[in-house]
């Protein structure tokens, strides 16, 4: 899913992760998703939604996940983004360098860049 950016290209967040961990005993269905929580180059002039929405990338069913799995969101704003795996209530962050929020800037749009990212530290449950 893509959000376009004024023709300028996307970036693709990506992250290999195995998310059984993330599946119960029901199963269920895990998405891959990004939103766009705070204005980065420029930092003004920006207006966001209150409750910005998310944009999915990779989905995939608890009963066909096993081992390490490559997950990917396409993205055409700059911005400052919380990225998550998610099933049913349970969530895990994911960042450039294990931060809670990824950077994307004009250059990374520019260069349609592949962004690496790693499981987040600090709080996930609650999104910035």
């Amino acid at each position: 899913m893509t959000e376009t950016g004024g023709g300028q290209g996307v970036v693709t967040l990506v992250a290999e992760a195995d998310p059984s961990a993330l599946c119960g005993p029901d199963g269920g269905s895990i998405v891959f998703a990004t939103r766009r929580v705070e204005c980065f180059d420029p930092a003004l002039p920006c207006t966001l939604p209150q409750d910005p929405p998310w944009l999915e990338g990779t989905t995939q069913s608890c009963d066909s996940a096993a081992g390490a799995i490559r997950w990917e969101v396409e993205v055409g704003q700059t911005g400052r983004w919380h990225t998550r795996l998610e099933v049913g209530g349970e969530v895990q962050c994911f960042g450039v360098g294990g931060e809670l929020l990824t950077e994307v800037s004009k250059a990374d749009l520019a260069s349609r860049a592949e962004l690496l990212l790693s499981p987040a530290a600090g709080d996930c449950s609650t999104p910035p």
